[in-house]
């Protein structure tokens, strides 16, 4: 049976004149739907189950969260890795990841909004493998990541982008445009351990090849190896890029498998394409 669809969230992708070219997601129910501080959150059910989107931009879906995450994890972490810092992550996702690999890292999450962190453990609490509540190694920093990074004083074998993707500099939510820069870039490398390694997850391919090739080419002029690669998410409207950065030569994993069916997901090199 049908679900009847209420309205569609339109996400903007690629300016070209004065026009958008855009993803819509169906919306059946809308279950939450506030403005925090900083930006405008709903979670909603969709064809993809439920489905948390903020300032209109959709971040995951029951249907295909773990895609997402561990495709931004998997290919790149080393159990060795003991200090971790994650932006944005408030919802905690990526965090258990890591946890699944190495349960005793310690893990930074620094996210501005704390209305994302109460709103994924009352929506998507099902979706926890761990009760966060007891683990003592996950703290939660509520503090805007570009300053917290910049003013840090510690040295973290891994760190993650799970910040929301680029704007358009008059939309809202565009600040973060700040954490793609060189100048960004350079602030990461400085605090990664000489073994470090850093990820970052980008845009649609090829619908936003400008702005990942202008990432890649940042990310070049700063660190010795950059392996970006593609991963196909289906609620995301194609293949996803993602981009790891280190100082030291990187072999990314070229498989992942989902814990929830044995599904094997493929890893594909954006090096094929260019």
């Amino acid at each position: 049976m049908n679900r009847r669809v209420t309205k569609y969230i339109f996400e903007e992708h690629v300016k070209i004149g004065d026009s958008f070219n855009y993803i819509a997601t169906p919306i059946n129910k809308i279950l939450y739907h506030r403005k925090s501080r900083y930006q405008d959150i709903l979670v909603a059910e969709t064809p993809f189950g439920r489905t948390l989107f903020l300032d209109n931009i959709l971040q995951f879906t029951e249907y295909d969260y773990e895609i997402y995450h561990k495709a931004l994890i998997i290919p790149s972490f080393k159990k060795e890795f003991n200090n971790i810092l994650i932006l944005g992550g408030g919802d905690l996702l990526a965090a258990q990841e890591i946890i699944d690999i190495n349960p005793y890292a310690k893990i930074s999450i620094v996210d501005i909004d704390p209305a994302v962190t109460r709103v994924a453990k009352k929506y998507f609490n099902y979706l926890f493998r761990y009760d966060f509540r007891r683990l003592k190694n996950i703290k939660l920093i509520n503090q805007d990541a570009y300053e917290y990074v910049s003013s840090s004083n510690e040295v973290y074998h891994y760190i993650v982008n799970d910040l929301t993707d680029l704007r358009e500099m008059d939309r809202p939510g565009s600040q973060v445009n700040r954490f793609y820069q060189k100048d960004f870039l350079e602030i990461v490398r400085g605090k990664l351990s000489d073994d470090g390694v850093a990820v970052y997850h980008l845009e649609l391919y090829p619908v936003e090849e400008n702005n990942i090739l202008k990432f890649i080419n940042y990310a070049e002029s700063v660190f010795e190896y950059v392996e970006p690669y593609l991963v196909y998410i289906p609620s995301f409207g194609g293949l996803w890029t993602f981009t790891v950065l280190s100082s030291n030569r990187i072999k990314i994993k070229e498989n992942i498998e989902l814990s929830r069916d044995n599904r094997i997901i493929k890893i594909i090199s954006l090096r094929k394409f260019y």
